[in-house]
């Protein structure tokens, strides 16, 4: 069956779904570590449909690729039947919750990014997983209302991400927590975070999550060059505790984190 398994993989192209795929619930036959090995690529594949859906801007090929996710995740898990991986376990659980938002199932969404939280804890796994885990989880409570539990989860995990320097991971909790601060009506807050995001792009080089002031959503440049000054010149300062923002303009120090 592994055999079968391996080559609707290498022949099937997007014709096949794996996920759902006969030969799945066969019994099976070869080495427990090939067939971890085998399930196991269902997460690389939920990735990549992810991926794709979040690039098309039809509804119905948007759901097509994330109901493909969501399945490829679901044979991924797989593999946890056969043997316990925490550190697996949480990503897949992290994967899931990030197709669910996609889907608009928010309530799904923040149950399997708790697991995801409590995973990463079971595991061990370090202060960066957790402050990952912890955004995520933030972005989906603010999304259903638990405002107090979302501002500290999404807080704790921008300060504990800029401590570790995951500069993209950071990043990303910066902009999730400046659209919770813009649905609790907080221009200033989430004008600055949205700044700060940009800036740690620009001063590690991350190009494909530079945004610019022109897409702040909401809000117009004229806003925000009055309340901050000229965007492109605030520049980030690295130290033990995190990331210091300064305008060079004005040399107005922003540190962070001041969550």
């Amino acid at each position: 069956t592994i055999v079968a398994v391996r080559s609707l993989i290498a022949s099937g192209g997007e014709r096949a779904d794996l996920a759902r795929s006969p030969f799945i619930d066969q019994p099976r036959t070869g080495r427990k570590e090939d067939w971890i090995r085998l399930y196991a690529t269902g997460g690389a594949l939920a990735s990549e449909h992810y991926s794709i859906a979040r690039g098309v801007l039809s509804r119905r090929l948007k759901e097509y690729y994330l109901q493909r996710a969501e399945a490829y995740v679901q044979m991924a898990e797989r593999a946890s039947r056969i043997e316990s991986d925490r550190r697996r376990e949480a990503g897949l659980a992290a994967i899931l919750g990030h197709i669910y938002l996609q889907l608009r199932r928010v309530p799904e969404a923040a149950r399997v990014f708790e697991r995801s939280l409590h995973l990463r804890g079971e595991a061990g796994l370090g202060p960066a997983s957790v402050a990952e885990a912890k955004a995520d989880l933030g972005d989906a409570y603010g999304r259903l209302g638990r405002h107090r539990e979302a501002e500290r989860l999404l807080e704790e995990g921008v300060r504990d991400l800029e401590r570790a320097k995951g500069a993209g991971f950071a990043a990303r909790a910066k902009r999730k927590l400046a659209v919770y601060y813009l649905r609790r009506g907080s221009l200033r807050r989430y004008a600055k975070k949205w700044i700060e995001a940009d800036a740690i792009c620009h001063h590690c080089s991350i190009r494909d999550q530079l945004r610019g002031v022109s897409t702040i959503p909401r809000l117009s440049a004229r806003f925000v060059a009055k309340m901050f000054g000229d965007p492109v010149r605030v520049d980030v300062v690295e130290t033990e505790s995190g990331y210091r923002y300064v305008n060079r303009d004005d040399r107005d120090d922003r540190d962070a984190p001041d969550d």
